[in-house]
C-alpha cells in the first residue's frame, strides 16, 4: 500500500551569478537567486479514518523521513513568479496541501486552490491573514517569461496549463495563479513548452521526486474509452468530472513544514578548486555557514 510523502521546506536566497547545479554543463542556465529546501517524508496512516465533521483536515500526520528536494529558483527570468512561490514556503501555506497530480516518466502537480480541510492551497484562509504577501503577476504579461523549455528532468514551472483551480477561486477579486509543476523525466515535456513559466529546477533529489511520480493514481478504465469518447462527442459534462480525477494519488503527496531563511548576507568567500576548476562560494548567514556551494 502506497503512503503520503510530505515535505518541509526553507528559502535560501544564493550569492547573485551562481547557475544551477550542473551548470557548467549548460552556458545557457539561467542565475539562480534562490534556493529552496525540501525534505520528504512518508506517512503511513493514510487518510483519517475516524474523520469527523470539522475536522481540520481530512489528511494524516506522522510522516517518516525519506529524503531532500533542492530546488534552485531564477529570481531573474520570473521576478513575480519567483517572489510568490518564496512567500507560500515562508508563510507556511503549503502546510498540509497535497500534490494534486502525478504522471509517471512525465510531471507531478501541486498548489491547487481549494479548501485547506481537503488538502488544497487555501490562501484566503484565516490563519494567514496579514502573513501572506503576493504579487499581481507580471510575467504573465512577457513573452520572454515562457521561453525557457522543459527540457531537463526537474524542470519547475507555474502551472497555468493544467490549472484546476475551480471557477469560485478564479474569479475572487486579486487571484492569481499559484500552482506548479515539476517535470519527472526521463526526458523531456514539450506538452508543457511555451504554456507554462519555468521558474527553477530541482538541483538535487531526483530520486526523491521520482517516487513521488510512481504513487498510483486514478487511470481511465481502457474497456470504457469508446464510451468516454461518445459521450465528449454529446457533450455530457460528467466525462469532464470524470477526467479532472485522472493522475490523482490514491495517496496523497502532502506538505507537512515549511520554513524560510531570511535575511541571507549576499556574500561570500570564495575558493578555487584545483581538480575540478570551479569556484565555492561559502553563503554565510549571521556570520554562520549556511550553505557551501560550488558554480
Amino acid at each position: 500500500m502506497l503512503s503520503f510523502l510530505a515535505l518541509s521546506a526553507a528559502v535560501q536566497p544564493c550569492r547573485p551569478g551562481v547557475a544551477a547545479e550542473d551548470a557548467e554543463k549548460d552556458a545557457d542556465a539561467p542565475v539562480v537567486t534562490d534556493r529552496v529546501f525540501l525534505d520528504v517524508a512518508i506517512c503511513q496512516e493514510g487518510y483519517k479514518k475516524d474523520r469527523r465533521l470539522g475536522d481540520a483536515t481530512i489528511l494524516c500526520g506522522e510522516p517518516e523521513p525519506m529524503g531532500q528536494i533542492v530546488i534552485d529558483l531564477y529570481g531573474e527570468v520570473a521576478p513575480d513568479t519567483t517572489y510568490n512561490f518564496k512567500e507560500l514556503i515562508r508563510s507556511g501555506a503549503l502546510v498540509g496541501t497535497v500534490v494534486n497530480r502525478c504522471f509517471e516518466r512525465s510531471f507531478i502537480v501541486a498548489g491547487q486552490q481549494g479548501a485547506h480541510r481537503m488538502g488544497l492551497l487555501e490562501v484566503s484562509g484565516r490563519d494567514l491573514v496579514g502573513k501572506l504577501d503576493l504579487r499581481r503577476n507580471s510575467d504573465l504579461l512577457k513573452g520572454s517569461s515562457f521561453k525557457l523549455r522543459h527540457v531537463r528532468p526537474g524542470t519547475v514551472s507555474l502551472n497555468l496549463s493544467r490549472n484546476m483551480d475551480d471557477d469560485f477561486y478564479r474569479n475572487r477579486a486579486g487571484y492569481t495563479e499559484l500552482g506548479f509543476l515539476v517535470t519527472t523525466g526521463p526526458g523531456p515535456v514539450p506538452s508543457l513548452d511555451e504554456e507554462n513559466i519555468v521558474f527553477g529546477r530541482v538541483s538535487k533529489g531526483m530520486d526523491v521526486v521520482a517516487r513521488i511520480s510512481e504513487v498510483p493514481t486514478f487511470k481511465e478504465n481502457k474497456s470504457l474509452q469508446v464510451f468516454t469518447d461518445l459521450a465528449t462527442v454529446l457533450g455530457d459534462d460528467r466525462v469532464q468530472k470524470k477526467q479532472a480525477v485522472y493522475g490523482r494519488p490514491l495517496k496523497p503527496v502532502l506538505f507537512t513544514r515549511t520554513v524560510g531563511i531570511a535575511g541571507l548576507e549576499r556574500r561570500s568567500r570564495t575558493r578555487p578548486d584545483p581538480l575540478t576548476r570551479t569556484t565555492h562560494h561559502t553563503i554565510i548567514h549571521q556570520g554562520v555557514i549556511v550553505d557551501d556551494m560550488g558554480a
